[in-house]
């Protein structure tokens, strides 16, 4: 699981798998928030993700038989996501672009037909530069996921007082599953850069979904100043 730097553009705490779901809230009436749960993430999907990558690194360092095993371990990990309820269905086109630079989004040729994305990862993105005290609640909500609290976590955001989006790691779950089966029988024929290469597909075929996570008392705030005085 990815841990990213505080940055003046932005604040980001990663969600850990270990952490299990971080639900978002849905309390918003804006109707950005997704029919699913986008808080959940696939346990299976996710351990899929890493052995994709750790296989890679396999494969470059020689270890063929440890690249060999964890390619059949993702295959079976992503065959039981499938029955995951965490997997949910929407079209590439309907992706919401995050506003973390770097993160691919959905481009003019996305595909407007809904297919079957298994969240992987996760994780809360500020756009602001934080004082050293929103900094501060900004780590104890990081730790309270990885510790597998997820309300502690959204009561230290909260305290934090920031505006936030809920940033989703997607991977389409029938093409990462072909390009891992795809992968596996070029190992067993030894063709281990192909292989590399359609893992690498499978890692670049990740897309993002980004929804609104917002303290509501603190959004109406900013909205009418005038209000929260009384």
């Amino acid at each position: 699981m990815k841990t990213y730097a505080a940055a003046a553009a932005a604040i980001v705490v990663s969600l850990g798998v270990a952490g299990g779901a971080v639900a978002a809230d849905q309390t918003g009436k804006s109707g950005r928030m997704a029919d699913k749960d986008l808080g959940k993430l696939s346990i299976d999907g996710a351990g899929a993700y890493q052995d994709i990558g750790l296989a890679r690194l396999a494969i470059y360092d020689g270890k063929t038989d440890v690249a060999e095993k964890l390619v059949k371990d993702a295959a079976a990990a992503l065959s039981r996501a499938k029955s995951d309820d965490a997997v949910f269905m929407k079209a590439e086109a309907d992706l919401t672009p995050p506003k973390t630079p770097g993160k691919n989004a959905p481009t003019t040729s996305a595909s407007k037909n809904a297919v079957a994305w298994v969240p992987v990862d996760g994780e809360f993105v500020f756009d602001e530069t934080l004082t050293p005290a929103k900094a501060g609640a900004v780590d104890a909500a990081n730790k309270h996921l990885h510790d597998g609290e997820p309300d502690k976590a959204k009561d230290a955001l909260k305290v934090a007082a920031v505006d936030a989006d809920y940033v989703m790691t997607l991977a389409p779950l029938e093409q990462t599953t072909q390009d891992v089966q795809k992968a596996s029988q070029m190992l067993e024929s030894h063709d281990y850069y192909g292989a590399s290469q359609q893992l690498r597909d499978a890692q670049m075929g990740v897309r993002y979904d980004a929804v609104a996570f917002q303290d509501e008392p603190h959004a109406a705030a900013k909205a009418d100043p005038g209000k929260s005085k009384g």
